[in-house]
């Protein structure tokens, strides 16, 4: 219900911005552009490798558990990906990943760990997408290099703690920081091409991480849709048209979500078939 509730508010919100600003199609042309055409190469590109990583790290994480062919792995994946559409609370990533080992405690535990380990890191990068909204509504004063030499010196600290304390994660740790950095490029990339005015690379970071932390933390139905193009809107306003904003985003959605999911759903009805014979 509270998913409904905030998809409903959500896609108000999208219609009420792009109705107040306009929705200019002409906004599109640098998307659209021939001789840009290797941007969609290069989103289309790093998807498998963005759910391959995040393969390895549930083959690492359940491998106490049972040891698992790379094949495995990702149907694992994609299945809970697919089923994420139809249940709530993120429950059909839960019942993908474990539903076929019998120690199924121990295969919780791994969903728990990857999970932690994903939102840590989700949420100590979106604290710079935090930064950079606030210092774009005036409320901050602090230069940005500044913030990053703070930031960065405390990451180091973080990465120490992480490698004494956490020895046994480190690895999947440093997967979730590689995909991270995976997922967040192909929205630096298509925002870097799609906004109409000169925004610093280092403000188009502070965006995506923004966005990802709003999509992480509060609840949405259909992958999302809408949440991401909506925190997009809040944090680039004013620094482009709206169709400018929004479109980046559903580009991802559909490479990074839809097409992955719809594989997952093949999966299923593969199993489903296998089961019922």
């Amino acid at each position: 219900m509270a998913k409904t509730g905030i998809t409903v508010l959500v896609f108000y919100f999208i219609v009420v911005k792009t109705r107040t600003q306009g929705f200019d199609p002409a906004a599109l042309e640098p998307l659209v552009a021939v001789e840009r055409a290797w941007i969609l190469g290069v989103v289309l590109l790093l998807m498998p490798l963005n759910w391959a990583l995040e393969t390895m790290k549930w083959q690492l994480l359940i491998h106490p558990v049972h040891s698992v062919s790379f094949q495995k792995a990702l149907t694992d994946v994609l299945m809970g990906l697919s089923l994420n559409w139809v249940l709530p609370f993120t429950l059909g990533d839960y019942l993908g990943r474990v539903w076929s080992y019998d120690q199924v405690g121990q295969a919780s535990k791994a969903v728990v760990i990857n999970r932690a380990t994903s939102f840590f890191v989700t949420g100590w990068a979106g604290l710079t997408g935090v930064y950079g909204y606030l210092r774009m509504q005036g409320l901050v004063g602090v230069d940005v290099p500044v913030f990053f030499v703070f930031y960065g010196l405390v990451s180091i600290v973080l990465m120490w703690v992480v490698f004494v304390f956490l020895f046994r994660y480190r690895i999947p740790f440093f997967l979730t920081v590689l995909r991270y950095l995976v997922f967040m490029a192909p929205l630096v990339l298509l925002f870097r091409w799609s906004l109409p005015v000169d925004v610093s690379v280092s403000t188009l970071i502070m965006g995506v991480a923004w966005i990802f932390l709003i999509r992480s933390s509060i609840p949405s139905l259909f992958g999302a849709l809408g949440l991401r193009e909506a925190s997009a809107l809040l944090f680039f306003d004013g620094l482009g048209h709206p169709a400018a904003i929004l479109v980046p985003g559903l580009i991802v959605w559909f490479v990074n979500l839809v097409i992955p999911s719809l594989v997952g759903l093949a999966l299923l009805l593969k199993y489903k078939v296998k089961l019922a014979t």
